[in-house]
């Protein structure tokens, strides 16, 4: 697998912002569609505010939380970024409400999906999404850059967004598990859309609610255990 990610700190500042901002000026359309809009006001204002968001990713990545990529191509040129946030919290809403408003029991969080990955490329660059999705949840399993191995890699994905984004998920070994209103804490007073949650599953469930449970309850079974756990009139307990 080719690497395509790099992180904030090998670049100078105003050369990644400037790569950026053209990236996004470039995708706006594409990046409202994935809802993706705390990305667009980052660094698709102005070259002044990227590269302050810039060197602000660069000092949390060197701190060890988040952690902040440049996605670049085999010609070496930035056509994205992705993140890597540990224990930010997945949350699934039970009613079309803004996340702020969402309080138990309108909520039910997702303990065990851990640590949230994202990534977005200009819409030429299919292929670089892909490998750019297969190295953050290869982190997963690495322990790198967390220190030991995590849970369950997670993302959110609207249902509105092109169908070589999901397709893009699902080559990069993500499973989707459900399509609900979750939480990703892209915003906290503006209800999300209608959007698909992909984990790297850890266990060989044999099925989206199976592995939902996974990141859910933190029930690490096997597919056979799924099946054979019922109450003796075929109905799972």
């Amino acid at each position: 697998m080719a690497e395509v990610l790099v992180d904030y700190a090998q670049f100078e500042p105003l050369d990644l912002a400037t790569q950026l901002h053209e990236a996004v000026v470039g995708n706006e359309a594409l990046l409202h569609s994935r809802n993706l809009l705390g990305v667009i006001a980052r660094y698709g204002s102005s070259l002044e505010l990227a590269e302050q968001k810039v060197r602000k990713g660069q000092a949390k990545h060197e701190q060890g939380s988040p952690y902040h990529y440049a996605v670049v191509n085999e010609a070496g040129n930035v056509v994205g970024a992705a993140s890597s946030y540990p224990d930010l919290r997945l949350r699934k809403l039970h009613l079309p409400i803004p996340p702020a408003l969402a309080v138990p029991p309108l909520a039910v969080t997702f303990e065990y999906a851990n640590p949230n990955i994202h990534a977005w490329t200009d819409v030429k660059e299919e292929e670089v999404l892909v490998g750019a999705y297969k190295q953050l949840a290869a982190m997963n399993s690495s322990g790198h850059p967390y220190g030991e191995p995590t849970n369950a890699p997670w993302t959110v994905e609207p249902i509105r967004s092109p169908k070589h984004i999901h397709t893009a998920l699902k080559m990069a070994g993500l499973s989707r598990v459900a399509t609900r209103l979750f939480d990703d804490g892209e915003s906290r007073l503006r209800v999300p859309p209608i959007s698909s949650l992909y984990i790297l599953s850890n266990t060989d469930w044999w099925s989206a609610h199976g592995r939902q449970k996974e990141v859910k309850k933190g029930q690490w079974k096997s597919g056979w255990e799924e099946i054979t756990e019922d109450d003796g009139h075929g109905f799972e307990k």
